[in-house]
């Protein structure tokens, strides 16, 4: 247990007349003292049994979640289709029989993510769905169609469902388990199939993706043409219902921020050559190329361009009927620095 302040407890324990039954006696509230004395008689609760808490039991997990308050772990490699889950509330402490032996078919696990009342199992062969409660877990195969290698792209977009990159293209898993629904996998990749056909398999697992609520849009970052790392950005719009294509941005890992911002880890970094790599962490915003400057703790973007261009009428082929622009684009020939 946890004593004051965080420290690590021990729990004291001794028998009666009976030797087989233990009795709790006191907590000592450290983990550094050699000499421990009590004249408390054993009146408390009994000791768990020697399956209760077993020796961690997944050294080498590669992907883990949280469901129903219990840590979900993989067992790695040597124990590639087994799900470890510890006791509710106590991330440190898992019982021997606290696991689940998935069905073979389905290949090793590659993901895991907490889904409404599921627990989504992407798996090299298919995807598992994990419903119910501690210790009564159940798993059932969703689909053996399709089947995610990038754990790092896994994310919930709202209104969409769960988006995730697999070989063969980018993918939506909605639905769910309760009052009768079932789940569906659905292609998402349809405007970007080219691209995609680009990607470098053997380095798929590199992908890396997270919706960004502030733009309202999924990014996500794939290695291609060869390279074995993220080069190619890929930004799918909510609002819009299309993909962008982004380049020159070297994301090697990303994240979301408590207010939505995306940063990410550059995917050299320190291994870039010269005297300042570029390495740490930097920011997905808004702001364009029009330089700023560190003033304070804060970075100052430059004022906005002072250039103003005006273009014709356009009546969009009928003068009489109103319209509302979603959006132009813009194709403009330049010279000099931003």
């Amino acid at each position: 247990p946890i004593g004051p302040r965080g420290t690590v407890a021990r729990r004291v324990y001794r028998t009666l007349n009976d030797e087989q039954s233990y009795l709790f006696v006191d907590d000592v509230r450290n983990n550094a003292e050699q000499l421990y004395h009590t004249s408390v008689a054993g009146t408390g609760a009994a000791a768990p049994d020697d399956l209760a808490s077993v020796p961690f039991p997944a050294p080498n997990a590669r992907v883990c979640a949280v469901f129903k308050d219990c840590v979900f772990l993989d067992g790695g490699r040597e124990q590639s289709t087994t799900l470890f889950f510890s006791n509710p509330g106590r991330p440190d402490q898992y019982g021997g029989l606290d696991y689940i032996t998935l069905d073979g078919r389905g290949g090793e696990v590659t993901g895991l993510y907490a889904y409404n009342n599921n627990l989504i199992v992407f798996r090299s062969a298919g995807i598992d769905v994990l419903t119910g409660t501690y210790p009564s877990f159940t798993v059932q195969t969703v689909t053996s169609q399709v089947a995610c290698r990038a754990p790092n792209s896994i994310d919930s977009v709202p209104g969409i469902g769960v988006v995730f990159l697999a070989e063969d293209g980018v993918y939506v898993l909605r639905g769910g388990l309760d009052g009768g629904a079932q789940f569906q996998v659905v292609s998402l990749g349809v405007g970007i199939r080219k691209e995609l056909q680009r990607m470098t398999l053997e380095c798929a697992s590199r992908a890396v993706g997270r919706y960004a609520p502030l733009e309202r849009a999924y990014h996500l970052y794939l290695p291609v043409d060869g390279n074995d790392r993220p080069n190619l950005g890929c930004v799918f719009h909510l609002d819009k219902q299309a993909w962008s294509l982004r380049t020159g941005f070297p994301v090697g890992a990303i994240d979301r921020l408590h207010d939505g911002t995306l940063v990410f880890g550059h995917n050299t970094g320190a291994e870039a050559a010269g005297s300042n790599p570029p390495a740490g962490l930097f920011v997905l915003s808004a702001i364009r190329s029009m330089g700023g400057a560190i003033v304070g703790d804060n970075y100052e973007p430059g004022a906005a361009p002072v250039s103003v261009y005006e273009s014709c009428w356009h009546d969009m082929g009928d003068a009489q009927v109103k319209k509302q622009v979603q959006y132009v684009t813009l194709w403009c020939q330049t010279r000099g620095d931003d």
